[in-house]
């Protein structure tokens, strides 16, 4: 659907709780962001990765306007004694 995006995976997050950071790493590898004080190497308590396609290109006529909404979807995952606390998806506005 133009200007839509799927919806996230239906994957139980709480399944997560309780895996280590590095195995976080080795899996899904470095996340797209970390948090805003991020200290070298993304050593922080929350990590987000991206999920979802990147917008496609818009055709833009005389008789149209673009309007862009949200990216792709974010898995954010919170981390607590250097082991996954929680995770959730979080749609981008």
């Amino acid at each position: 659907m133009p200007g839509g995006r799927p919806a996230p995976p239906s994957t139980n997050l709480e399944s997560l709780a309780g895996i280590r950071r590095a195995t976080v790493a080795e899996v899904l590898g470095q996340p797209a962001a970390c948090d805003m004080d991020s200290e070298p190497g993304c050593g922080d308590s929350v990590w987000h990765y991206v999920f979802g396609p990147e917008p496609g290109a818009a055709e833009i006529g005389a008789d149209s306007v673009l309007v862009t909404t949200g990216g792709p979807w974010l898995l954010v995952i919170h981390f607590g004694n250097d082991r996954v606390a929680s995770a959730n998806w979080q749609g981008q506005k």
